[in-house]
């Protein structure tokens, strides 16, 4: 098993409801200046870069069938620490 700290960045895709609700919530200006210039291409597709937290605070999931992000995100292997815990599964 691996860990992940949510302060650490991830790759991720905005869908088209992403960014509506980007430009409801935020404004375009921010956009402008925070998300816009954080894209990067990976493989011929756009990516943007934020911290995980971020990602989860501008666009959380929603009870209605539009997604805001693409639901594969990209992380660095080297953001990827091993978790040596054990795991105790609790009865009901």
């Amino acid at each position: 098993m691996k860990s992940f700290n949510i302060n650490e960045n991830i790759y991720f895709q905005i869908t088209e409801w992403g960014w509506i609700h980007l430009r409801q919530t935020v404004g375009q200006e921010y956009i402008d200046v925070c998300i816009t210039p954080t894209r990067v291409e990976i493989d011929g597709v756009d990516y943007y870069q934020l911290q995980c937290w971020q990602v989860f605070h501008l666009m959380p999931p929603s009870n209605t069938s539009k997604v805001l992000f693409k639901p594969t995100i990209l992380i660095k292997d080297n953001d990827l620490k091993n978790f040596e815990g054990e795991i105790t599964l609790l009865d009901d």
